[in-house]
């Protein structure tokens, strides 16, 4: 378990040296705050097994959630795996009762519902992967939406993505967050990572152009919504004509 402190400024290094002197599994990276991919980038650099399970700090998941999820992908001979997403809102659980069905998937059907989103979210959480796919992958630095423009990589380094609709990863938004906070032009990153990504995606999967439109309005109205009670300035008012 490698737990890295992002330049936090409350307790959370000595919250974490707790931990390490408590349990010889546990390693803590002390740096200056770069943001969440610097992070995530660091913990990888450093990680020594055989997988990789990203765990947001304000999120939390099911205690069996890594026996799972190694189980899925080794049982299915695959290189990623993705579990269902359990959203809490401002500590209210969405409880989501499905039953457990378990799908090999190829990289093709994979893209298709993250583009579309169905049962599989563009976040790096709730999945677990082979530590060779992040060979020359990085997630993008001085980004927002990060996940955007790493996760749709990682899956077309697979042969094989294991996925379950059972809710192992809880997914915790709060106020102040990226996704709830106000607009500002550092969010079009979203709309950037999004159509950089699609593009590539259509290069290999040209089939998935119906998909990638979608996604492509997705974000875009999601941007606009943000948009709807700003402040906005003569710039932003004009990127908003142009996403319209």
């Amino acid at each position: 378990i490698i737990l890295v402190n992002d330049g936090s400024t409350d307790e959370s290094l000595q919250i974490c040296k707790r931990y390490e002197r408590a349990d010889s599994r546990i390693v803590v990276i002390n740096k200056e705050n770069g943001g969440l991919s610097s992070a995530r980038n660091v913990g990888i650099k450093n990680a020594s097994g055989n997988y990789i399970v990203f765990i947001d700090s304000d999120d939390y998941v099911r205690i069996d959630y890594v026996e799972k999820l190694v189980a899925m992908v080794e049982d299915g001979e695959a290189e990623m795996g993705v579990a269902e997403l359990d959203v809490v809102t401002m500590g209210k659980r969405k409880r989501n009762k499905v039953k457990n069905r378990i799908a090999v998937i190829s990289p093709e059907e994979a893209l298709k519902r993250l583009l579309t989103e169905k049962n599989f979210s563009v976040s790096a959480n709730g999945k677990i992967y082979k530590k060779e796919l992040f060979d020359a992958i990085k997630y993008p630095e001085g980004r927002l939406y990060e996940d955007n423009g790493c996760t749709y990589k990682l899956i077309m380094k697979c042969t094989k993505i294991a996925c379950t609709t059972e809710p192992l990863y809880y997914y915790c938004i709060r106020k102040g967050s990226i996704t709830s906070s106000s607009f500002d032009m550092k969010k079009i990153d979203y709309i950037v990572l999004t159509d950089e990504a699609c593009k590539i995606i259509l290069g290999r999967y040209p089939s998935l152009d119906e998909a990638c439109r979608c996604r492509m309005a997705a974000v875009r109205i999601s941007i606009l919504r943000q948009m709807l009670n700003a402040n906005l300035s003569v710039e932003e008012k004009k990127y908003k004509s142009d996403i319209v």
